[in-house]
């Protein structure tokens, strides 16, 4: 149980706020991407498994390796209304995860992704980068996408320990981001973290920076406090997809 969470703040940017450079800076250099163009996992990058498997945040999924698709050049976390056992129960939804974890991990840099979110009350499409070995803090949201109202794409960075948990989270309207494909970025080096959306800075924390390794974790999420409340509208099967993910890091 967490107690005494204190949330920093929210700073959204304005829309006319600089684009970012990184991505043409020859001072950057590409440190690990995957345009997920096979038809199958890149095991050397991913693993399709939950690091925890344990339930966290009142979630009602079970993590499956067989909801974790590829086709069309992109990777497809799948969430279907199925039964499995996880964490010693019985669940009646299914959703696919994948991360680095113990393959790899990176201290500061550009960190990008592009994807579509999955729309529907009870989705949560996410994109973290979490502490090595295997954590829960410090922690960097670099997006999450809750259907119930996909037209927002949230952001967060929290730090301290579980007792005196500590965040600096906020949220930026673009529209329904499961009609199309967005980009999404972080850059994060000793001093701040700034937060991208197609090439447009709109939200920066200052506090709470981490410096350690950090490994990335990708999820749709079904239910708890963060997806919310499953109903009748929630339409299944249901797919958060990823187009691309590219870090760098400055030479």
């Amino acid at each position: 149980m967490r107690i005494n969470r204190r949330r920093i703040g929210i700073v959204l940017l304005a829309a006319l706020a600089p684009a970012s450079r990184a991505a043409t800076d020859p001072d950057w250099i590409l440190t690990f991407r995957d345009e997920f163009n096979g038809s199958d996992i890149d095991f050397l990058h991913w693993t399709p498994h939950d690091p925890s498997g344990e339930e966290r945040n009142r979630e009602l999924q079970a993590y499956m390796p067989a909801n974790v698709q590829f086709g069309g050049g992109s990777a497809h976390l799948i969430a279907r209304r199925e039964k499995a056992t996880y964490d010693g129960h019985l669940r009646i939804f299914t959703s696919g995860t994948m991360t680095t974890v113990g393959l790899f991990a990176q201290t500061y840099g550009r960190f990008v992704i592009r994807c579509r979110a999955a729309e529907g009350s009870g989705f949560e499409s996410s994109f973290s980068l979490l502490p090595v070995p295997n954590g829960e803090l410090p922690a960097i949201t670099l997006v999450d996408i809750r259907g119930a109202d996909a037209s927002l794409a949230h952001f967060a960075n929290r730090w301290g320990d579980p007792m005196t948990e500590r965040s600096y989270d906020g949220s930026y309207a673009i529209g329904k981001t499961s009609d199309g494909f967005h980009e999404f970025a972080i850059e994060w080096d000793a001093q701040k973290i700034a937060w991208f959306i197609d090439g447009r800075e709109r939200f920066r924390s200052v506090e709470g920076i981490p410096h350690q390794p950090m490994y990335l974790a990708l999820r749709l999420a079904v239910g708890g406090s963060g997806a919310g409340r499953v109903d009748e509208t929630t339409p299944f099967p249901a797919s958060f997809d990823v187009d691309y993910i590219r870090l760098y890091k400055h030479k």
